[in-house]
């Protein structure tokens, strides 16, 4: 997971400064092409953060179904009685989904970023 996000900044530094400081590269490459090189590599990056989601996503199912089983062994333990444990698993599961939530609702935006024509013809449009 944090191979994805090592992967994903430099690009998107990168990007960002080939947006804001195209005179940085030799005249001979061209504004256009420089432009076309950022959005390029923040395209690429982007895939690197879809997969650093995909990853949350999938740890939090994970977590969930962990989660479930220690609450199931802490009801046999404990019976019906409310113990501390149980409040805490409860906050936990609580917090896995909406980790899971949050994951899933950056896939779009993310998704829609890593198309290598993200800027002429985005996924998501505004209108």
């Amino acid at each position: 997971m944090s191979w994805s996000m090592v992967l994903y900044h430099p690009l998107e530094h990168l990007a960002y400064i080939r947006w804001t400081s195209p005179d940085l590269y030799p005249p001979s490459s061209g504004a256009s092409t420089t432009i076309k090189n950022a959005n390029r590599l923040s395209a690429l990056s982007c895939r690197f953060w879809f997969a650093y989601i995909i990853i949350d996503i999938v740890q939090a199912i994970y977590r969930i179904e962990q989660i479930k089983r220690q609450k199931k062994k802490e009801l046999v333990l404990c019976g019906d009685e409310e113990s501390d444990d149980l409040v805490q698993l409860d906050r936990s599961m609580v917090d896995e989904r909406l980790r899971g939530l949050r994951s899933l609702l950056f896939t779009f935006p993310c998704y829609s970023w890593s198309l290598s024509d993200w800027d002429t013809n985005p996924w998501l449009s505004e209108t």
